[in-house]
């Protein structure tokens, strides 16, 4: 019965076509990825600080998910150009982030020390 047989076909042929679903998936991430970064960096109605804010205790997750599929775009397209923010960005240790301030490092007050005492002679 013809239509219960599976089309013949080769493997190459079905390899290629795959490979080819790969690509075109591969096109429409790195399309949306840039769709959504120009959204945050380069919004017409809001400026980035605004937009990070309201992400509110989601915004890392924003910034480490296009870090990873960066990583992987890369990975399948070493011709691939990763997108860095045009601004600074700290993240908090809640999950929010703040555009636009370069976190100081905690300071430590200098230590207390001592003076040595040298015995007498």
């Amino acid at each position: 019965m013809a239509l219960i047989d599976k089309p013949q076909g080769t493997v190459q042929e079905e390899v290629t076509k795959i490979k080819e679903k790969i690509a075109d998936l591969h096109r429409v991430l790195c399309g949306m990825h840039t769709e959504i970064f120009n959204d945050v960096w380069k919004n017409e109605k809001f400026t980035p600080k605004q937009l990070v804010e309201g992400f509110g205790t989601d915004a890392a997750d924003l910034f480490t998910d296009s870090y990873t599929l960066q990583t992987v775009l890369k990975r399948a397209d070493s011709d691939y150009q990763l997108l860095s923010p045009t601004e600074p960005v700290t993240f908090n240790s809640d999950g929010s982030a703040t555009v636009g301030v370069v976190a100081a490092p905690p300071v430590t007050p200098d230590p207390v020390v001592d003076p040595v005492v040298e015995p007498a002679v």
